[in-house]
């Protein structure tokens, strides 16, 4: 399975208002998300299926990329939360087995987390906003190898 790991662009931060779960993204965050989908889709590399965060950041980045890649839009997982936890991931991920190429946008630090017990090679590796990191292999702790894109 492919999977693409995407950290969330660029959101504002907590103000008065907004409580973590509700902050947006900014204007930045807004092109970040329209360009990693422009660039899934000029790479030929548009996932079958989008999971997202319920987080508002996570959302808005996961509908902007679905929408930028002409791919359907994106299913709303739980688990994917900020504070996930990476054993937890993997056991939901599994269960997307007859996908053969599917997204997650979500969190850090959980996602490094991820990627660390996905593939125990890994070099230390940049998670910022808007990042898309790549694994094929199986969906299991060491079941693969992940490279970054951007």
């Amino acid at each position: 399975m492919e999977l693409f790991i995407i950290r969330h662009a660029q959101a504002s931060y907590s103000g008065i208002i907004e409580s973590d779960f509700e902050r947006p993204l900014t204007p930045t965050g807004h092109i970040q998300a329209k360009e990693l989908g422009t660039y899934l889709k000029e790479q030929k590399m548009q996932p079958e299926l989008i999971l997202a965060s319920p987080y508002a950041r996570a959302q808005e980045t996961a509908k902007l990329i679905a929408e930028h890649a002409d791919v359907q839009p994106p299913v709303t997982e739980i688990w994917l939360a900020s504070g996930m936890r990476a054993e937890s991931a993997i056991a939901e991920l599994q269960s997307y087995s007859g996908f053969s190429r599917i997204a997650i946008v979500g969190h850090q630090p959980d996602l490094s987390y991820l990627m660390e017990l996905l593939d125990s090679n890994l070099e230390v590796i940049k998670v910022d906003v808007a990042s898309l990191h790549e694994f094929t292999g199986e969906i299991q702790p060491n079941g693969g190898h992940i490279r970054q894109h951007r």
